[in-house]
């Protein structure tokens, strides 16, 4: 946990340094757009891929599941590609910003971030959290070193930088990916196993993932159709700057994905544990905030700092409804998962909307806050009316 807050914000904390704010906007954009683009097209075989691997009995050996993993993977990767280099002339019509060329060039590792979405959930499952806690943090680590190297000897750009952070993703995650036994032969016959769990499991979760972290996504599009300046980079910095909160609720829900499978209900100390570690961050965070941000960022980035004060309320509460969310994911529970994800996409979409529209960057960072408190008390619904069921 510490390790990723110190990592994105270095590597934040570089590309301000490099990139002009317009740059920055362009940089952030084209990211969420990949991020999208990764939550949309795996259809829930990662989600039920996590869970295949966290179950003891299940008829696929461990190295044919991981091959199946990367088969699925490989596949969705080329698609993303083509996807990207065909559709760039329409993006930057769409965002009235000359990116065409850039998303051309970088359409080859347009599939980075679901080499991100099958290893966290494969990690996940197989409780491998020491190798999930390096992948959270080696890609950042990675960025920053070639980045630096690269800055000293040629002009770094938007393009540039994209590269090195999609190729970072991807190439480290293949040698996380073969780190362990792997196996090929019979993936077909696996895939039939795999497509079977989606329908029950996984598309239910992919279709909450669409209306609850698709939106997260699609927040900073919709600020960049609205408001084509700087503003864009902005609230993608302060979301840079305040997200790491969520890390703490969801780093407890992940570490206990296992017992959760087991559990018949969360301990009611561990509920209270949680939400105090998240409530201590947010207080920590909102004190040391504003000298950290002027020791490291440039005045040019000013601007971003109110933004992550607002963000940061959401985010915090956003990590306890993470931490409710991974014990009804370890039981199964893709349809309340679902359910409560679609309500959620209203509210957060509707949010972006309108709060973008009339209030800009501060009208975003509110719609964070929003959404997220929405999805602290939907989740916790949801587990109480599961648990409720369960006792019955």
């Amino acid at each position: 946990m510490l390790g990723t807050t110190i990592a994105g914000m270095a590597v934040s904390i570089f590309n301000t340094r490099y990139l002009s704010p317009e740059a920055f906007s362009d940089f952030r954009l084209i990211l969420s757009a990949l991020n999208l683009l990764a939550v949309i097209l795996p259809c829930g075989v990662f989600y039920s891929l996590g869970r295949l691997f966290s179950q003891s009995d299940r008829p696929i050996a461990d190295d044919l599941l991981r091959g199946t993993a990367v088969s699925v993977f490989f596949a969705l990767s080329v698609f993303a590609t083509i996807f990207v280099f065909f559709l760039s002339p329409y993006y930057a019509d769409l965002f009235q910003r000359d990116v065409s060329k850039i998303l051309s060039n970088i359409a080859p590792l347009a599939g980075a971030f679901m080499m991100q979405g099958m290893l966290e959930n494969q990690l996940q499952g197989e409780n491998r959290i020491l190798s999930l806690a390096i992948y959270r943090i080696a890609p950042s680590v990675a960025y920053f070193c070639f980045a630096s190297g690269v800055s000293a000897y040629f002009e770094f750009s938007t393009e540039v930088a994209l590269v090195i952070q999609l190729g970072s993703v991807v190439s480290i995650g293949y040698l996380l990916a073969f780190v362990r036994p792997i196996r090929f032969s019979g993936v077909r016959g696996a895939a039939t196993i795999v497509i079977a769990h989606v329908r029950g499991f996984g598309f239910p979760v992919y279709l909450g993932a669409l209306a609850s972290v698709a939106v997260g996504h699609l927040g900073v599009l919709i600020l960049g159709y609205f408001v084509p300046g700087p503003d864009v980079g902005f609230f993608a910095l302060a979301q840079t700057m305040s997200m790491p909160l969520t890390i703490l609720g969801s780093a407890v829900g992940t570490s206990s994905f296992k017992d959760f499978a087991s559990a018949h209900r969360i301990p009611f100390r561990s509920i209270v544990i949680t939400l105090g570690i998240c409530i201590s961050g947010l207080f920590v965070y909102q004190l040391i905030i504003a000298p950290v941000f002027h020791i490291f960022y440039t005045e040019k980035y000013e601007s971003a700092l109110g933004l992550a004060r607002i963000a940061a309320v959401g985010y915090a509460l956003h990590g306890v409804g993470d931490f409710f969310n991974r014990f009804l994911c370890a039981h199964g529970q893709g349809a309340r998962v679902r359910n409560g994800a679609f309500v959620l996409g209203f509210i957060s979409l509707s949010s972006y909307f309108a709060f973008s529209y009339f209030g800009g960057a501060k009208g975003a960072a509110i719609a964070v806050t929003v959404s997220s408190v929405s999805y602290f008390l939907i989740m916790v619904a949801q587990y109480r009316r599961y648990v409720g069921l369960q006792a019955q």
